[in-house]
């Protein structure tokens, strides 16, 4: 063998050496700078969902701007369905909702559905880290009201519901919002699926009511700025009141019994307008509809024809694809001030704003605000597109 080969040979021996030396060292250095990297990704996490919470409204329209015109029937800033939006607002009554009291047992989530890099095991749950590493630990794992389908037709108006968990929906759902807001394309949302078909995902019914009260002979309506600190459109103008379609209290006999839209909307009525901690859906007590206040009064309202509710829809939040009932409540002839009078106090949820005349300024003002969430936005083109029939 000449000197040449023996050089090369030399070589590549110093080479595979050096090699092996660096593994032995690296290998000890990754493992132990995983810690770190998990800690950065944390990090990431928390500003990420920061950035989530601050910019709901521009990361909204960035993904309604690029979503298919097909997902877009209805003129209103959410997703929808052709007839998802109704010609004329619909007595609340009449939309037909029907239970399917069993829950499917829960099922493993996908790879898709878990976040990696957030702790050294491997994938966890989206709920899991809002809740341990994200500081929404007062998030619950209630029972909510699931949609399955949605059937809007001339002859039906129906919406159909299993009984389902937060955090499910969380896992399923608002964590594609999550990564929407990290990155988003047309192409990629396409490949997220069908945003109308809710059995893939635990999907949970909103329920947005823009209330519209007479006093003095004049219409008003009622705002919410939301605080800073809760997680759905914080620092935004809502209305008001809004919340999950959920029981009232976590016993098995309040599945059944608060099964109605109505009585989810008085609900939200005591909680954000009058504090009612009993209303929040997290407690243990009774709640007498036909007794207490202010369910009784708002009960005798509605007999007397002073409050109407009516439906004007069904859209979906561009973002997150939460499906969100648009509704109505109208008080006539002074009632919502004999009910609320000087009683309106609010809770940690923001402040509810009063006194705002229904007409084309102040509407326009909410509409053309870019502080004012989307669901709003719809529910309030919709009452001043409908006000003749809403205030007849």
């Amino acid at each position: 063998m000449d000197t040449g080969a023996l050089v090369t040979i030399a070589g590549l021996g110093a080479t595979l050496v050096a090699m092996v030396a660096a593994v032995v060292v690296i290998t000890p250095s990754r493992r132990s700078s995983r810690p770190a990297v998990v800690a950065t990704n944390v990090a990431t996490f928390k500003q990420r969902s920061r950035t989530l919470r601050d910019h709901q409204t521009s990361l909204n329209i960035k993904v309604l701007d690029i979503s298919p015109p097909s997902w877009r029937a209805s003129g209103v800033p959410l997703l929808t369905r052709a007839g998802w939006i109704f010609d004329q607002p619909v007595p609340l009554d009449d939309v037909h909702i029907c239970l399917n009291s069993e829950q499917r047992p829960r099922q493993a989530l996908s790879k898709r559905e878990l976040l990696y890099g957030l702790d050294l095991s491997g994938g966890i749950s989206y709920s899991q880290a809002v809740t341990e590493l994200a500081g929404m630990s007062h998030f619950t794992n209630g029972i909510i009201y699931r949609p399955i389908k949605a059937e809007f037709t001339n002859t039906v108006t129906q919406i159909d519901f299993e009984i389902g968990n937060y955090f499910d929906y969380l896992d399923t759902g608002e964590i594609f919002g999550y990564k929407r807001s990290c990155s988003v394309s047309s192409r990629s949302l396409r490949k997220d699926g069908d945003p109308f078909e809710f059995e893939s995902r635990t999907a949970s019914l909103g329920i947005l009511t823009l209330t519209i009260y007479e006093t003095g002979g004049v219409a008003r309506f009622l705002i919410h700025k939301r605080a800073a600190s809760v997680v759905v459109a914080p620092g935004l103008f809502h209305v008001v009141p809004a919340g999950e379609f959920a029981p009232s209290d976590i016993s098995l006999a309040a599945i059944e019994r608060d099964f109605s839209l109505r009585r989810n909307i008085e609900r939200e009525f005591a909680e954000e307008l009058l504090g009612d901690i009993d209303a929040q859906g997290s407690g243990g007590k009774f709640l007498d509809y036909d007794n207490e206040p202010p369910y009784r009064e708002l009960g005798a309202a509605v007999s007397a024809g002073e409050l109407k509710y009516y439906a004007l829809g069904l859209g979906l939040d561009p973002l997150t694809w939460k499906p969100e009932l648009l509704t109505v409540a109208v008080f006539r002839h002074g009632s919502f001030d004999r009910i609320f009078g000087g009683g309106i106090v609010g809770n940690f949820e923001g402040t509810v704003i009063t006194g705002s005349q229904f007409d084309c300024n102040q509407v326009d003002n909410y509409l053309n605000s870019a502080n004012t969430r989307l669901g709003t936005k719809a529910c309030l083109q919709l009452a001043w597109k409908h006000r003749g029939t809403l205030l007849s």
